[in-house]
């Protein structure tokens, strides 16, 4: 993993849920695979509620004019796509 990102995703049960977009140094074919790992691993050593339940994986990620990660682009996205 190069980069991520976690952002708050809605959800009709929960309210929100966590979803992990991610920028992986070199691509690989795997994927499935390579997603069951992150969040094999993050249940192990994140809190039930910070686990992650999606990942997606992206080119790269939106930045800021300061050079951070515009998580807030990224939410309203994902938002936007799921129809709310």
């Amino acid at each position: 993993v190069e980069t991520c990102c976690a952002i708050g995703v809605r959800d009709l049960y929960k309210m929100q849920k966590i979803k992990a977009v991610v920028v992986l140094k070199t691509p690989t074919a795997s994927e499935e695979k390579l997603k069951a790992e992150l969040v094999s691993y993050c249940r192990i050593y994140l809190a039930a509620y910070a686990a992650p339940s999606q990942i997606e994986f992206v080119k790269d990620l939106p930045l800021t004019k300061l050079g951070k990660v515009d998580y807030q682009s990224l939410e309203r996205e994902e938002n936007k796509n799921l129809g709310t």
